[in-house]
């Protein structure tokens, strides 16, 4: 049996000794995970690209019938294009250790959300829906079935939701790489046919949508928990009785009822979901900020965690090139969210005063920026990430063992002749775990999320998190009625009552709508406000959330 696994950023731990510094063209820079076919990295191209990279253990390598399959895996996950769902940048699948990478989104995955703050907003589950119910038409587009659609394998960011976890997809024109009859799913979370160990088609994904839609606006599961009840009582559950909707919002009920019919056949189809009322709603309300603000600072600090961690000061080998899989699908820009780490901090819509010509004026321009200042690094690199839509995710594979399902937060060390071998004296490498937190250089009072019109027709949500000069701690996004603008703000000078930021444009919807601002000041005038002066002499009052 195989599975591909996805990895949010939840967890990171330094580089061990013994671990790889590469694979292909990404420099290795941190732990994300382990599982039973190998471990996982958070990696970054020469390009500034972030990555989760998948080496997988060289033992499985040497297997004919294993390399098949992942080839098969890879290959299958490819076709799936979309901006709600994670998409691989890179593999090598011949290479003596085979690897997979994929974009990385750092997210809180709906489990953690919830266990956080409780059921999400009315409005917030309708956003989620409408981008899970574009993921799952995605999905079945390339042919294939997720088949596993519950709360820990949906990533929440700043601009809605991203189905990771592609483990038991699996291409419906391929042969089946699962064993025959066997149960593959989430007790609690599977459909009714899983639970017998029938066939598993796109219906059993609209089952799982009506239970994560009915975990995000309950805070449990419809059937129960394993953990309380046991897997027998959860299947005996969703086999033959209703579910628990208790609580759910009264305009999210016949939705969640009509996906969790015991019969495939009374079901809705996805097509069906996008007609219905409420998630149309919320597809034209897609751009808005829909997330409660404590989730907001949680997510944006995840954000600007991964921005500045920095690829070690070594000289880079050189480039290797990974064998090619397929032909990359072509994603054309559409109307949807672009799931990205970033809103802006530097940008406004064009109405703006000109910008001076060594300031880049879109995403494409920030590529030519100075990387010689740490300021402008990171701003380089929040660029860089955004290009690639960084809200991305690891896509790894491994053998469905016991207690396999999740990461290990200490993985054991794996390593062979096989593996990418390391310098002999390897550049220190930054303790990454998620506990650690940035020194206190900014006074906790402007931390959190701010909003304010600051035009008659422009509104400027901030985000503010813990770091140090020199790091990411800004992202914001400003729109009007035609455009939208995001960017990233790298901290210059800090004191007891004001901020100030090196702000970069990193994304213009549509493009070339949006002009960098530069430098910003933030000033605290009490509690709940503060002002907001940019290089350019804009100016505005902004309003804790």
């Amino acid at each position: 049996m195989i599975f591909l696994l996805t990895y949010g950023a939840t967890l990171m731990d330094a580089l061990r000794d013994e671990d790889p510094r590469r694979a292909g063209n990404f420099a290795l820079l941190a732990r994300l995970g382990s599982g039973g076919m190998g471990e996982v990295f958070l990696g970054r191209s020469h390009e500034g690209r972030t990555a989760a990279v998948k080496l997988i253990h060289p033992d499985l390598a040497r297997d004919p019938e294993f390399r098949r399959r992942f080839r098969l895996e890879v290959a299958a996950t490819r076709k799936v294009a979309g901006p709600w769902t994670a998409s691989v940048l890179a593999a090598d699948t011949e290479s003596p250790q085979p690897w997979v990478a994929t974009s990385f989104v750092p997210g809180l995955t709906l489990t953690e959300a919830v266990a956080m703050g409780g059921p999400l907003p009315e409005s917030a589950v309708l956003h989620m829906a409408n981008g899970l119910v574009h993921a799952l038409r995605d999905i079945h587009a390339a042919g294939m079935v997720h088949r596993d659609l519950k709360p820990s394998n949906v990533l929440l960011t700043l601009d809605g939701p991203i189905v990771i976890d592609f483990g038991i997809v699996r291409a419906a024109d391929a042969s089946v790489v699962t064993r025959a009859g066997a149960i593959v799913g989430s007790p609690g979370f599977m459909s009714p046919e899983q639970a017998h160990g029938l066939e598993a088609g796109s219906p059993s994904d609209v089952f799982g949508l009506g239970c994560v839609l009915a975990f995000a606006g309950t805070g449990r599961a419809p059937f129960g928990s394993a953990t309380d009840s046991g897997v027998a009582a959860v299947l005996l559950r969703v086999v033959s009785q209703e579910p628990d909707l208790a609580g759910i919002p009264e305009s999210l009920r016949p939705l969640v009822v009509a996906c969790l019919a015991k019969s495939p056949a009374d079901r809705p189809t996805v097509a069906n979901l996008e007609e219905v009322p409420a998630i149309q709603s919320a597809s034209e309300r897609a751009h808005e900020e829909w997330l409660p603000p404590t989730l907001t600072s949680a997510v944006a600090r995840r954000v600007t965690r991964a921005l500045n961690l920095e690829t070690a000061k070594n000289p880079a080998p050189p480039v290797v090139p990974p064998v090619p899989l397929v032909a990359p699908v072509p994603q054309t820009p559409t109307a949807v969210p672009i799931h990205s780490a970033a809103t802006v901090t530097g940008a406004t819509p064009t109405s703006a005063p000109p910008q001076s010509p060594s300031t880049p004026a879109s995403s494409t321009d920030v590529a030519t920026v100075d990387r010689t200042s740490p300021a402008r690094r990171h701003a380089f690199l929040a660029a860089s990430l955004l290009a690639v839509a960084l809200v991305t995710v690891i896509l790894t594979t491994f053998i469905n063992w016991p207690g396999a399902d999740e990461p290990s937060a200490k993985p054991a060390p794996q390593q062979s002749a096989s593996e990418p071998q390391q310098s002999a004296a390897p550049p220190a490498t930054p303790t990454v775990t998620e506990e650690a937190t940035p020194t206190e250089t900014i006074p906790k009072a402007f931390l959190g999320v701010w909003q304010g019109t600051v035009t008659p027709d422009q509104k400027r949500r901030m985000t503010i998190t813990q770091g140090e000069i020199g790091m990411t701690v800004v992202v914001t996004r400003t729109t009007s009625a035609d455009a939208k603008c995001r960017g990233t703000g790298t901290l210059l000078s800090v004191t007891e009552s004001t901020i100030e930021l090196d702000t970069v444009l990193t994304e213009s919807i549509p493009e070339g709508s949006c002009a960098s601002v530069g430098e910003q000041t933030l000033t605290l005038i009490d509690d709940a406000h503060l002002r907001w002066n940019a290089g350019d002499g804009g100016t505005g009052i902004l309003t804790r959330q």
